[in-house]
This record gives C-alpha cells, structure tokens and sequence, in this order.
C-alpha cells in the first residue's frame, strides 16, 4: 500500500501494481480492489475497464463493501453507456 499511497517511499504505480497481483490473486480482498480501481484508473497498468470490473467482482464476492458500490456504478455507467451509444447509432440510421 506504501508503493501507491507513497506513504514512506517514492510512489511507484508499477510496482504497486505487481504486488496488489501477487495478493489479489491469493484471495485477498482489499487487493483485488485495489488492482481493480488501478486498472479502472490505468495506474501502473494499461487502462482496462473489463480487468477493473472482473478485479471489483471478485472482491465483491468476498464481501468488500467498496467494491460492490463501485461495481454498481460502474456497470449501471456501462449500461447508460450502451444504451446511449445505440439511440445515436439509430438516430444516424433512421
């Protein structure tokens, strides 16, 4: 957590990166949000909103409260997202 906060030590997204991983894919909740929210944010990862929402998911799964509201959000801007995206596409057609 030091590596991202920099609390004590230069910030360092990449390598904070790497060890929220090692975590996250050991199970560890407050990990897999966090790579979530670094993949949402493309902080020391390239961008990958997929990546973020399956990284929310399986904290949320585990009872992170954190992560089934940003979950939420995100899929509900998702669903906004398409469905605006289709009315324009529409629209251009009709």
């Amino acid at each position: 957590m030091a590596l991202y906060n920099a609390k004590g030590v230069e910030q360092n997204y990449k390598e904070a990166s790497n060890w929220f991983k090692k975590s996250a894919e050991q199970g560890n909740a407050k990990a897999q949000y966090n790579l979530g929210l670094m993949y949402d944010k493309g902080e020391g990862v390239k961008q990958d909103y997929k990546e973020a929402v399956d990284w929310y998911k399986k904290a949320a799964l585990q009872g992170h409260s954190d992560a089934r509201t940003v979950l939420v959000k995100t899929l509900s801007n998702s669903s906004k997202n398409i469905k605006t995206s289709k009315k324009q596409k529409d629209n251009k057609n009709g």
